[in-house]
């Protein structure tokens, strides 16, 4: 049986590299916190830090 990909809001994705890059609370740790990818943190942090206003387009995909 096929599992459903894990999709996230922009709100949480905000929030995750808010805690990275204002707060300076580890990739490691969110990642075991909140069940989300290291890689996928690393990617997050990356469009944010590119463009902060247009980070995240779309619904979660």
């Amino acid at each position: 049986m096929l599992e459903k990909r894990k999709t996230w809001d922009k709100e949480f994705k905000l929030s995750a590299v808010k805690m990275i890059v204002e707060v300076g609370i580890s990739i490691n740790r969110i990642s075991k916190d909140h069940g989300v990818n290291e890689n996928s943190l690393y990617n997050w942090k990356r469009a944010y830090l590119e463009d902060q206003q247009n980070a995240f387009p779309g619904k979660g995909k």
